[in-house]
């Protein structure tokens, strides 16, 4: 449960991460280069403590019983593929591109998007052993232009390379979103497949599963494309020996 030394230091640490951006923003202006910088704000996932058995957590919305931070009302939190595992807010800031007032998107945007948006910047050409590759992201310069991205469809699943049940996967295309498996529903019917309409219920609390088979039948088709991308991709589009890194990460130290 929460307590009043685990709040203190989840403030004492975002009061140190406050000044600690701050000192890096101050500092790209003292040596002029502000403006042209491309500073990208995000975190990688929801909170710490995950709220079992549904995904719930008990208490406040910003404040819940279990662990300091807050996913409001999203369910799960950190490690889970329910939204409150990974919806977060990302904060882009580049004046020599977008000058004027501050705006919001709700354009689905992720970690795996950094990658081809550097390579959109800087103009990279990818070699052309490499010109195939899958990337599973997408430059996300449009949003900066005030252009929402191509409607995508975007995969999770945590902690093993190779997506189960136990830890839980995720494919959201669109509001609809297929979730099978979670670390914070711990009821037997979380490890059977679900959808949901975010549009209609960001809380994932109603799952439409029964009422749309046929959504439900093309998002699980559409999670098996993507993860089969992405075993490809770890096989044969990587110079790394995945497969033995791994295995050396999994030895006991």
């Amino acid at each position: 449960p929460n307590s009043p030394s685990q709040e203190l230091d989840y403030y004492a640490c975002l009061n140190e991460l406050d000044a600690s951006v701050g000192a890096v923003l101050d500092l790209l202006d003292d040596r002029g280069v502000g403006d042209d910088t491309l500073v990208w704000f995000a975190t990688d996932n929801g909170p710490e403590e995950n709220c079992p058995p549904l995904g719930y957590c008990q208490g406040d919305l910003d404040r819940p019983t279990e662990g300091p931070g807050s996913a409001g009302p999203l369910r799960g939190r950190k490690r889970d593929v329910y939204e409150g595992g990974h919806r977060v807010p990302g904060i882009l800031s580049w004046p020599a591109r977008y000058s004027g007032p501050a705006f919001r998107s709700w354009d689905l945007v992720s970690t795996v998007d950094v990658l081809p948006t550097l390579i959109d910047i800087l103009g990279v050409q990818r070699p052309a052993a490499q010109a195939n590759w899958t990337l599973d992201g997408t430059s996300i310069l449009p949003i900066l232009d005030g252009r929402a991205l191509p409607e995508r469809g975007m995969a999770w699943w945590y902690r093993d390379s190779v997506p189960d049940v136990q830890n839980g996967f995720a494919f959201r295309l669109g509001y609809w979103k297929f979730v099978q498996g979670s670390v914070s529903c711990t009821q037997a019917n979380c490890s059977q497949p679900q959808l949901y309409n975010l549009s209609a219920d960001l809380q994932e609390r109603r799952d439409l599963a029964l009422d749309y088979p046929d959504v439900l039948d093309e998002m699980i088709a559409r999670f098996a494309a993507f993860n089969a991308s992405v075993q490809y991709s770890r096989a044969f589009e990587s110079f790394c020996d995945v497969f033995r890194l791994e295995a050396d990460l999994a030895l006991p130290l």
